[in-house]
């Protein structure tokens, strides 16, 4: 049977049920179809929100709309009406990989269900983002604005740990290449890593998060960019502060160095102070050796424009 006549086939079934079958006396089998139908228009939809919060209101909206698919269950018929809601749940979690034993699906009620079923299709949806940055890496057109786009909507709202390893990660794949280096830094990518750097996440988003930094800061089409959302300024503070740990503290100073290679920043570089920071790294006997010799290098380059050496 081709795609056009199985879809014929399915608005028959519709026009079947609503002629031949009353409201009040629709069986399981004949409702089954609409449940589904209804689960995965939902989850289509919902693929492309970046908050517990939407994802929570579309399936609240959702929820409400099964009333009259639900309603339409012969009341004699007992516990038809609680199983067309498991259906529901489990139709829209599929679609997501999640599996239903994550949640409580014996319960009557499926509005205390959406808070538990938003965080855990938020977090594949992260996830599938993750997968997806893995594959256009190397590819040699620039990614499309709506991938950094989206992850930095997730970052910027209520993201689980979870969520912001997968997101960090994800856009450091994506720095990775440079062909994606204006998308990045239109949509907002920088100032988005700094704040992972800066507050609270774990320790391999830090990670993910410095590496992205270095990696766009690499590029000098991302420049101007970048000194103008004061990253020289953030990485130089988070230097001097050593909230970081040295594997991360490395590419900060990195990012120091790459865009003091760049002649075109280091009067402003040296205006934001970001050799002090660079002085201070070097200060501490824990500095690792890499970043040490990324901070030497950027200081030789600044001290150069100053007319002095490198103590």
């Amino acid at each position: 049977m081709n795609t056009n006549s199985r879809y014929s086939g399915q608005k028959l079934f519709f026009r079947h049920i609503a002629v031949s079958a009353p409201l009040e006396c629709m069986t399981f089998l004949q409702i089954n179809e609409p449940l589904v139908s209804s689960a995965t228009k939902i989850a289509q939809e919902i693929k492309t929100l970046h908050s517990i919060r939407d994802i929570s209101a579309k399936l609240k909206r959702g929820n409400d709309s099964l009333k009259p698919i639900l309603d339409a269950i012969d009341p004699k018929k007992g516990n038809l009406r609680d199983s067309g809601k498991v259906i529901w749940v489990k139709s829209i979690l599929n679609q997501f990989g999640v599996s239903p034993m994550s949640i409580t699906l014996q319960r009557k009620d499926i509005t205390p269900l959406i808070p538990e079923m938003a965080r855990l299709i938020l977090e594949k949806i992260v996830f599938a983002l993750l997968e997806d940055s893995r594959k256009l890496a190397n590819s040699q057109k620039p990614i499309k604005d709506g991938i950094p786009t989206q992850l930095v909507a997730i970052l910027s709202g209520n993201a689980t740990e979870k969520e912001k390893e997968y997101a960090a990660q994800a856009l450091c794949n994506l720095s990775d290449n440079d062909v994606n280096g204006q998308t990045l830094v239109k949509a907002g990518v920088p100032t988005q890593l700094v704040a992972l750097l800066s507050g609270g996440a774990n320790g391999n988003a830090k990670k993910h998060a410095a590496e992205g930094l270095y990696n766009l800061s690499r590029n000098e089409d991302t420049h101007p960019c970048l000194i103008a959302n004061n990253i020289h300024l953030s990485m130089s503070k988070l230097l001097a502060w050593r909230i970081l740990n040295t594997g991360i503290t490395e590419f900060v100073a990195g990012v120091l160095l790459n865009l003091s290679g760049n002649a075109a920043n280091r009067q402003q570089l040296l205006e934001a102070g970001v050799h002090e920071g660079l002085s201070l790294s070097l200060s501490f006997s824990y500095t690792s050796h890499r970043e040490k010799a990324y901070a030497t290098e950027a200081l030789d380059i600044l001290n150069r424009v100053l007319g002095c050496t490198v103590s």
